[in-house]
Order: C-alpha cells, then sequence, then structure tokens
C-alpha cells in the first residue's frame, strides 16, 4: 500500500488529521525505527505476518514484545510460522496484506 492510499483510507475514515511519517533512514527493525523517529523502541508498533493453518494473520506488538509461541498455539489450535513470501495458495503475501 503507497502513501497516496494509506492517505484516502485515513481521509475516508475521518482522519484527515494524523500524519504519515517518512524517514530518509531505513526503519526496518524497532530500533531503526526508533532512532530514527527519536522516540524509545517501546513507542514503536512492529508488525508480524504469520501464516496459521492456511491464513496469513498479522499480529501487532509493542516494540519491545516478544511473541510467546506457546500462547499462540494455544489460541490458535495451531503452529504459527512467520510468512516469508508466499500463503497458502501462492499468492504473495503482499499481495494479501497489501504491503
Amino acid at each position: 500500500m503507497g502513501k497516496e492510499q494509506v492517505r484516502a483510507y485515513l481521509d475516508g475514515i475521518g482522519r484527515e488529521d494524523l500524519r504519515i511519517l517518512e524517514f530518509a533512514a531505513s526503519s526496518a527493525t524497532v530500533e531503526l525505527a526508533a532512532a530514527a523517529a527519536g522516540v524509545p523502541p517501546g513507542q514503536i508498533a512492529k508488525t508480524l505476518a504469520l501464516r496459521i493453518k492456511d491464513s496469513v494473520v498479522v499480529v501487532v506488538l509493542g516494540g519491545e514484545a516478544r511473541l510467546c509461541n506457546k500462547k499462540l498455539k494455544q489460541f490458535f489450535g495451531a503452529k504459527a510460522q512467520f510468512a516469508a513470501g508466499f500463503h497458502g495458495d501462492k499468492v504473495p503475501v503482499l499481495v494479501v496484506l497489501g504491503f
């Protein structure tokens, strides 16, 4: 999803007040994102795409939080794996998630 699509979505739900932050430096990790934004890592939200059975689940965590695989398995009834590249039906995760 590009910046223009995000802006259109936010405008469409009445959130024109929210800013989209763009950084010259990489924000690929919590540490890099925190440094680029000038905030502590705990103020960064990270998203993880997980494959559980034949579905992709996106989990949003605080920057300093860790996933507990045991709790994920208890909640979803199956082991979670990081979604890397392709969903079960060979649709790229990029298309499924929109980013």
